[in-house]
């Protein structure tokens, strides 16, 4: 499973290159804790909020989901499921702590 900075990582090179990707970086947390810093072109869409995104999320080939520790992502990624996405992959394993603390950047 990749981690969240390389998926970030190849995110960052396709829009350097110019190229198109149809990916999406959402970050599952409250609008509040997405202010004080994220990951650098994730989207903000708050747990609960998912199925208000459900015909934009169906037209990317990827969306990851990331939050604080991974619950949250995990939720969204369960919630998303049922709904009948399945294009979706939870980064559950490297929330933004760990990003913070491995020196990447935020916005």
């Amino acid at each position: 499973m990749q981690s969240l900075y390389e998926i970030w990582q190849q995110h960052e090179e396709h829009q350097v290159k110019g190229q198109s990707n149809n990916t999406l970086i959402i970050d599952n947390r409250t609008v509040e804790e997405y202010a004080t810093g994220h990951v650098p072109g994730s989207q903000n869409i708050p747990l609960g909020d998912e199925p208000q995104y459900l015909n934009t999320l169906k037209d990317y080939d990827l969306v990851y989901l990331y939050c604080h520790s991974g619950r949250r992502s995990q939720t969204a990624l369960t919630n998303l499921s049922i709904l009948g996405l399945d294009n979706m992959t939870c980064v559950s394993h490297s929330g933004l702590p760990e990003w913070i603390q491995l020196g990447y950047p935020i916005e």
